[in-house]
């Protein structure tokens, strides 16, 4: 039931503590990822974490804090980056309630977010 409902582009991450999972972008979102794709992966050390880049974005600590730099000034509050999880956990429960039940969308949520359990994902849908 991954992305059930939801066209786009699958990509395998691997997150917070090593955690690999698939995330699916827009096609647009996609096309505009690949044209910044480098010819090869350079090495990162980001908090501590050591990982490859294989695309020229801003990640890590200096995209968080530009990003809630510019939430702040758009909007007048910021959740950090990490806002961006609430506000897809809250938008995909509400798609998802016109065609499943509560927990069914729960658990749906869950596994697109890489949560090993339900009930962590509670938090980012109240």
């Amino acid at each position: 039931m991954k992305f059930a409902g939801r066209s786009g582009v699958v990509y395998t991450v691997a997150g917070k503590g090593g955690l690999v999972r698939e995330v699916m972008l827009p096609e647009r979102l996609a096309q505009r990822l690949e044209e910044r794709r480098l010819d090869a992966p350079a090495p990162v050390v980001d908090r501590g974490v050591r990982y490859l880049r294989r695309y020229e974005i801003g990640g890590g600590q200096s995209f968080s804090a530009s990003f809630s730099t510019a939430s702040t000034e758009a909007i007048g509050k910021s959740r950090g980056a990490h806002g961006l999880r609430y506000s897809y956990a809250q938008f995909r429960m509400r798609e998802l309630m016109h065609h499943a039940e509560r927990r069914l969308a729960l658990a749906i949520i869950s596994e697109e977010m890489g949560h090993l359990r339900p009930e962590i994902t509670l938090r980012y849908c109240v």
